[in-house]
């Protein structure tokens, strides 16, 4: 089992991680949300449902996620609970526990799809649009829960055969917190070397286009993505804040269009993708295309995205001053992120990349009835 340590925080919280490198890019056409169903099922086997009871009642969190590419469950503790943490979640990466029997499959079934109801946003929607466009039909399955009708169609025998699959399939823990003077159980942790060949590779295949979804609304959500290779992900990230707030300062600043701008960031094995979305009135999107159509074709100032590598060096610094961010951004950094030092950035070449491009970014907006 490989273990990645990080020993060197000296505060009171150890976070143990366990990760399975699965996710929904491996659900089954029609029956996509199979991993994310998982991760609840597995939740509802006896031994781990008694162990979530006590450790809660114990004051401990213990929680899970599934992505595109892996999943992961961790427990947050203190020294005095930490065997006990350790060896819950080696024993949920190395004991295969019978998923045949009674784990509440149908209640679960319900819970996910109200899950899925409520999550629904028009955030999420074009993100999940801008997707689609990018990747037209070859998309893999970056929607996590699925959707009603797929979630539908899975089955109890559907999990066993995907959770069979996670023990023959890349596993490792990651720690974090001062444990220096506490031994593990089995004594062999090691840096991780995880096999890359497990996750998928992606191409951007989308054209650029300006799509309006529905002329028929006062308001409209307006999303922009763009797709970095992987040598490019640190750049791409600085780019996406530039991006946002050249953005920011044109439609709020100048033209009074917006006061919010989201942007978010999926990090995949191949790379990164970014997305701007905000919302404004049917009259300006005339101007607002115009302003973006301007921004993403200025020439780049090299001293601003110096300034924005600078903010976002600050900001990871402090967000990964806890023992869980750490502990999953350790996952990542051995995981989808191997051998990158972010740090490390070169905005030259990353210009040229840029140039390179065909057609980018993408477009599309969405209708909202009012």
């Amino acid at each position: 089992m490989h273990h990645i340590i990080n020993n060197e925080k000296k505060i009171n919280s150890i976070t143990i991680g366990g990760w399975f490198t699965k996710g929904s890019f491996f659900d089954r056409v029609g029956k996509e949300g199979e991993h994310h169903f998982l991760e609840h099922i597995i939740f509802n086997i006896p031994y781990v449902k008694e162990q979530t009871l006590k450790f809660k009642e114990s004051g401990l969190v213990i929680n899970a996620f599934t992505s595109q590419e892996l999943m992961c469950f961790y427990v947050l503790c203190i020294k005095d609970n930490f065997s006990e943490a350790y060896n819950f979640i080696y024993n949920l990466l190395n004991e295969k526990f019978d998923l045949s029997k009674d784990v509440s499959f149908e209640n679960e079934k319900l819970i996910i799809k109200r899950e899925i109801e409520y999550h629904y946003n028009y955030v999420e929607e074009i993100k999940k649009q801008l997707l689609l466009q990018m990747f037209e039909n070859s998309c893999p399955n970056f929607n996590i829960m699925g959707n009603i009708e797929s979630v539908e169609n899975i089955t109890q025998y559907d999990l066993i055969d995907i959770y069979d699959s996670f023990f023959t399939g890349d596993k490792f823990i990651t720690i974090v917190g001062d444990i220096n003077k506490i031994s593990l159980s089995n004594n062999a942790y090691y840096k991780s070397e995880i096999n890359t060949n497990v996750f998928k590779d992606i191409d951007v295949i989308g054209k650029n286009k300006y799509l309006i979804d529905n002329y028929d609304c006062e308001y409209y959500y307006y999303g922009l993505s763009q797709f970095f290779h992987k040598v490019h992900r640190n750049e791409g990230l600085v780019y996406s804040e530039y991006i946002k707030d050249q953005l920011f300062n044109k439609l709020r600043e100048e033209y009074g269009l917006t006061y919010r701008i989201n942007t978010a960031n999926m990090n995949l094995h191949s790379g990164l993708i970014t997305f701007w979305i905000f919302k404004i009135r049917k009259q300006d999107l005339g101007i607002s295309q115009d302003i973006i159509k301007k921004i993403f074709s200025q020439k780049i100032n090299l001293q601003e995205m110096e300034k924005h590598r600078q903010q976002l060096r600050t900001k990871n610094m402090i967000q990964s001053d806890n023992a869980t961010s750490e502990m999953l951004s350790l996952g990542y950094r051995n995981t989808i992120l191997t051998g990158e030092d972010p740090d490390v950035c070169n905005f030259e070449e990353f210009i040229k990349y840029l140039e390179s491009r065909e057609e980018d970014p993408y477009q599309r907006v969405i209708g909202i009835r009012t």
